[in-house]
């Protein structure tokens, strides 16, 4: 009767002591999960940090492209009103 109530407590031990380990381990797996989406989090904010400042210089490489444009066509349109047909290409 001893043996079969030490052999229980022996078994009663040992299940414990496993399900406390899974326990750690899945606070363990929890930890290391929030922890990987700190990090794209951190990233995703300085992916969005970098897109601005393309978005950025290229709003001015458009500015510029447009004063060209609506300067060359200004200059047609007074050429058209003078009838001087302006420079020539290369011929």
């Amino acid at each position: 009767m001893t043996i079969v109530l030490i052999l229980a407590a022996v078994v009663l031990v040992t299940a414990v002591i496993i399900v406390f380990n899974r326990l750690i381990r899945l606070r363990n797996a929890c930890s290391t999960a929030w922890s990987d989406i700190d990090v794209q989090l951190k990233r995703r904010h300085d992916l969005v940090r970098n897109v601005v400042e393309v978005v950025r210089g290229y709003t001015d490489f458009e500015r510029t492209t447009l004063e060209n444009v609506t300067k060359a066509r200004a200059q047609a349109a007074e050429a058209l009103d003078s009838g001087d047909p302006g420079p020539r290409g290369p011929s």
